[in-house]
């Protein structure tokens, strides 16, 4: 019985292990050998006769699939090996077969089919490594890969209308011929007839130029190996990202439409912005997070790959602004080696560990902001007294503003990691840094606003006197400009930042350095309107402590100038701000108008500081007076230095742009995307002090454009 036992034990035991090893057998059969790093538009794939569904970013695929993209659909692939298909619209691509093991690479094998439509195709290890294992057919063509970067057409009838390439060469072949196309040349394969003569790409025909010159501007992943799960999820975590984003747009838009609305109504709606502000730059942290999770693990495919035999493929071109001039980038290129690509790859990973650090810790604070602002909310819609209320409105505002200020931090240093993993330009890279560096500090001297104007606002719900609690209001009022000129500057700064990503290949040295001066003008701005509220501030203290009526109503006119001051200051920061975005998209003529309507602001807002200054030194005056004559007639010149400021501070606001700028994606697929809910720029309010005068803007922060993530788990 004993050895019955035994027996049967043995037995469960063994089919046991027979049904576990095919279980392994079959993970190993059905793994994913690539994922969606990007799209856009509608995409859609399918497997075999199953009913094809709608791609997103992070879906991994099997061998066997069909991409297929609509008129307006976008996808970027990256297979295990890190191979790169860019699929333009109306393409139809399959993965007919695909085989890589990092243990065994040399045996690695890639049969891909572009059926119709455009892509931009990159060669990764396999391609590197045994270039005659990757086979790729393109229309009635065939294409001999010899380390490639290339961009095929195909017609409905499966004529390849264009066959290009920026990097490497190709063999296009036919059944009637066959010729060799090499980097910045063209051929073209009718259907049944031999390739056409080989020209530069610059005599391609202009249609095709366009396509070869959108596929030309795609900012890729680089082509090294990858954990294709851990890639995947990073991938869908910069899709969560973006879609945070773009609800936190739509919120900041809402809390625009009700800037002028009630307190209670605005301070509400302001809320509502910074929660959502909060959860972008939580997504984005979030996302930062996944990609150093799907670099460290490239890492480790990438040197067991490179330890059996696998060379490294030579990089995705730089991005620019046609093809003839990406042929040169390629070539400027220094050749890739395992030093250099492992290199490369610990360094980036570091580069993304710190910065999404440095995210988590944008997210902490704008979850913060967003309390704040929650209650400041609360506060505006209980107030027993309409400065209270303003007060409240104000500070909720201030919050909003801080929050969309580390939202934009977040998205700075995400592209600080963007920046590693795109470019080994060291000039790049610490242009990158440095402005990202500069986004946390405008930051975090918006988020100590917060503060000031919850304090403002506590002293205006106390205050035993109209005029000092006019002049609480006023300093919360202050300290909300203040705040936005910070996150305008903060805008400014990630914009710089980005471009070091998206364009720069695109960018005279000139136009750089003017963006950079604009972004630390945009920053001095913002300093100035922080002193403003700190005389603000100030001013309201003095208002609450005078002893004679002429005395506080003084400082409260003092408190009114610093407001409009700061206002004016964050109307210029914001008309900075623009010209920076204008400037790094290269949107010359938008950048000329911008520039002027920036001299203007600053100008005014130069005026109003002036006014502002006029006050305060008339405040003093006026609580130090000997007299009540000397102290009416101190008070009278604050009074009319504060209607000055006020004037100046609506100049300000009126040469400030009416949408705030967005950001460029450092990632973003060439199609044109959706259009950014336009912020607000500085707007004035009702007055709040006698005589009567125009309170400063309260203004949401410029709103940033999707996280800027760039490799999605690539080793870069």
């Amino acid at each position: 019985m004993t050895f019955f036992k035994s027996s049967r034990s043995a037995q469960q035991l063994t089919v046991w292990c027979l049904f576990t090893m095919l279980a392994v057998m079959s993970n190993l059969a059905w793994a994913a050998v690539g994922y969606v790093h990007e799209a856009s538009g509608e995409v859609r794939v399918q497997n075999g006769s199953a009913a094809a569904r709608t791609v997103k970013p992070g879906d991994t695929f099997d061998p066997g699939v069909t991409f297929q993209t609509s008129g307006n659909g976008n996808a970027v692939i990256k297979f295990e090996d890190g191979q790169l298909a860019k699929l333009q619209p109306n393409t139809l691509f399959k993965v007919d077969q695909y085989s890589f093991n990092a243990n065994n690479p040399k045996a690695g094998s890639s049969a891909l089919n572009l059926l119709r439509g455009a892509m931009r195709f990159v060669t990764g290890v396999i391609g590197s490594t045994n270039r005659s294992n990757v086979r790729l057919a393109a229309g009635t063509a065939t294409i001999g890969i010899r380390g490639s970067d290339m961009t095929l057409v195909v017609s409905a009838a499966g004529a390849v209308e264009a066959a290009t390439v920026v990097h490497g060469a190709i063999a296009l072949q036919t059944p009637a011929g066959a010729t060799n196309v090499n980097a910045g040349q063209f051929s073209a394969a009718p259907v049944g007839q031999a390739p056409t003569p080989v020209a530069p790409i610059a005599a391609a025909p202009a249609a095709v130029q366009a396509v070869v010159n959108t596929t030309a501007a795609a900012v890729l992943p680089v082509n090294t190996p990858v954990a294709v799960q851990a890639a995947a999820n990073a991938a869908t975590a910069v899709a969560a990202a973006q879609s945070a984003i773009a609800a936190s747009a739509t919120a900041t838009a809402a809390a625009a439409a009700a800037r002028n609305a009630p307190p209670a109504v605005a301070a509400a709606a302001a809320a509502q912005a910074a929660q959502a502000s909060a959860v972008a730059a939580a997504a984005q942290a979030t996302a930062a997070t996944a990609q150093v999770q799907a670099n460290t693990q490239a890492q480790a495919v990438v040197a067991t790959a490179f330890q059996a035999g696998a060379a490294p493929a030579a990089p995705p071109a730089p991005p620019a602004a046609s093809a003839a001039a990406q042929v040169v980038a390629a070539a400027a290129a220094p050749v890739a080696t395992v030093a250099t690509v492992q290199a490369a790859a610990a360094a980036a990973t570091q580069v993304a560990a710190t910065a999404a650090t440095v995210a988590q810790t944008a997210a902490t604070q704008a979850t913060s902001a967003a309390t704040a602002a929650a209650t400041a909310a609360t506060q505006a819609s209980t107030a027993a007294t309409p400065a209270a209320a303003q007060a409240a409105a104000a500070a909720a505002q201030t919050a909003a503003s801080a929050a969309g200020a580390q939202a934009t931090e977040a998205t700075a240093q995400v592209t600080v990691a963007a920046a590693a993993t795109s470019t080994t330009q060291a000039s790049v890279q610490a242009t990158a840094q440095a402005a990202a560096t500069q986004a946390t500090s405008q930051a975090q001297a918006a988020t100590a606003q917060v503060q000031v104007a919850a304090t403002a606002a506590t002293q205006a719900a106390t205050a035993t006197t109209p005029a000092a609690a006019q002049a609480a209001a006023s300093a919360a009022n202050a300290a909300a400009s203040a705040a936005s000129a910070q996150a305008a500057a903060t805008t400014a700064q990630a914009a710089v930042a980005s471009v070091a990503t998206t364009q720069v290949t695109q960018q005279t040295g000139a136009v750089i350095q003017a963006a950079q001066a604009a972004a630390t003008q945009a920053s001095t701005q913002a300093q100035a309107a922080t002193v403003q509220s700190q005389a603000a501030t100030t001013a309201a203290t003095q208002a609450a402590t005078a002893t004679t009526a002429a005395g506080a109503q003084a400082a409260a006119s003092a408190a009114q100038a610093a407001a409009s001051a700061a206002g004016a200051q964050a109307s210029a920061a914001t008309a900075q701000a623009t010209v920076v975005v204008a400037q790094v998209t290269g949107q010359t003529a938008q950048a000329v108008v911008a520039q002027a309507a920036a001299a203007q602001a600053t100008t005014a807002a130069a005026t109003a500081t002036q006014s502002a200054t006029q006050a305060t030194t008339a405040a003093t005056q006026a609580v130090t007076a000997p007299n009540a004559t000397a102290a009416a007639a101190a008070a009278a010149t604050a009074g009319q230095a504060a209607v000055g400021a006020a004037a100046s501070a609506a100049q300000a606001a009126a040469a400030a742009p009416t949408a705030a700028p967005t950001v460029p994606l450092p990632f973003v697929a060439p199609a044109p995307a959706p259009a950014p809910a336009p912020a607000p720029a500085p707007v004035v309010a009702p007055p709040v002090v006698a005589p009567p005068v125009v309170a400063p803007p309260v203004v949401i922060p410029p709103t940033v454009t999707p996280p800027p993530i760039l490799c999605g788990g690539s080793p870069c």
